[in-house]
C-alpha cells in the first residue's frame, strides 16, 4: 500500500503502530515510545481518491465505526449504527478485551459539528 511504503520508506515498521491520528492538521503515528507526525497537506498524495469527494465522516452506513474524534489520548470513539454492531461491540465489552466509557455530550456534539461541516462542503463545491 501506499501507506505502508512511505512508513517503510521513514523507518516505521506497520506491525509496531500503535496508533494513528489526524489532528489539527497533522498525520501522526504512535509506536512504542515515539510518535511521528507530518502535516496533512505533504500526504496529500498518499490519501484515498474517495477522500476528495466523500462527505461521510462517521461512514453513516456502517454498523459500527470508529475515529478519535471527541476521544482522549489512548481512547477511540466508537459510533454503534445497529443491531448487528451493537451484538458486537457488547460480545467485545463482556469478554473484557475492550474498555468502555461514554463520551461526554460536548465531545458527542463535536462530532456532529464537524460531520455536518463536511458534508456541507460537498453542497457548497458544487459546480
Amino acid at each position: 500500500s501506499r501507506l505502508g511504503s512511505f512508513l517503510q520508506e521513514n523507518g516505521i515498521d506497520i506491525e509496531g503502530v500503535k496508533k494513528f491520528e489526524i489532528a489539527k492538521g497533522k498525520f501522526r503515528v504512535l509506536t512504542d515510545g515515539n510518535t511521528s507526525e507530518w502535516q496533512i497537506a505533504e500526504l496529500e498524495y498518499l490519501m484515498n481518491k474517495s477522500c476528495h469527494y466523500c462527505y461521510d465522516l462517521t461512514c453513516e452506513k456502517a454498523d459500527i465505526s470508529f475515529g478519535n474524534i471527541g476521544s482522549d489520548d489512548e481512547w477511540t470513539t466508537v459510533i454503534v449504527r445497529s443491531e448487528r454492531g451493537r451484538q458486537l461491540f457488547e460480545q467485545l465489552k463482556s469478554s473484557g478485551r475492550i474498555e468502555v466509557e461514554e463520551l461526554e455530550q460536548k465531545a458527542v456534539f463535536v462530532i456532529e459539528m464537524i460531520a455536518r461541516m463536511k458534508m456541507k462542503r460537498k453542497y457548497s463545491n458544487r459546480s
